[in-house]
């Protein structure tokens, strides 16, 4: 089975939400997504997403993971998590993974809300997917 996870970070002083824009030389690219991907061998998930937000973002400061939806198609596992950080953060990911994230950027949750309804064909499906399954957990920590 394919295993893959994520976070979707939201930053606990000003509730904003970091959508990241997914590069155009990744898979769905060209819409926004969480940051993450595959999890490596015999690594836990959440450990794995964490990875991933160092490797994708260069973000090393303190985050505290909550378990959200977890996406099962044929074969395949996404483990998707909220992670709270104290404040927000910028792009500055190592060079040799810079090319997998465009920019990211920290909106509102109505913000992203209404980018949804305006133009959900922006959105990578499994974004679109954990706003539906996980909405209150994201409210929680957003609103």
């Amino acid at each position: 089975m394919n295993v893959a996870s994520g976070i979707l970070p939201i930053a606990a002083d000003t509730k904003k939400i970091c959508l990241a824009w997914r590069s155009p030389s990744v898979r769905e690219g060209n819409r926004w997504g969480v940051i993450g991907g595959m999890c490596k061998a015999k690594t836990p998930p959440e450990d794995s997403a964490v990875i991933e937000l160092i490797e994708e973002t260069g973000y090393i400061g303190p985050i505290q993971l909550h378990r959200a939806f977890v996406c099962r198609l044929r074969g395949f596992r996404y483990h998707n998590y909220i992670g709270i950080v104290p404040t927000a953060f910028t792009l500055h990911p190592p060079d040799e993974f810079a090319w997998e994230t465009s920019f990211i950027e920290w909106m509102s949750y109505q913000q992203i809300q209404t980018m949804i309804q305006d133009s959900s064909s922006k959105f990578h499906k499994g974004l679109l997917q954990l706003f539906r399954e996980s909405e209150k957990l994201i409210e929680e920590y957003a609103t």
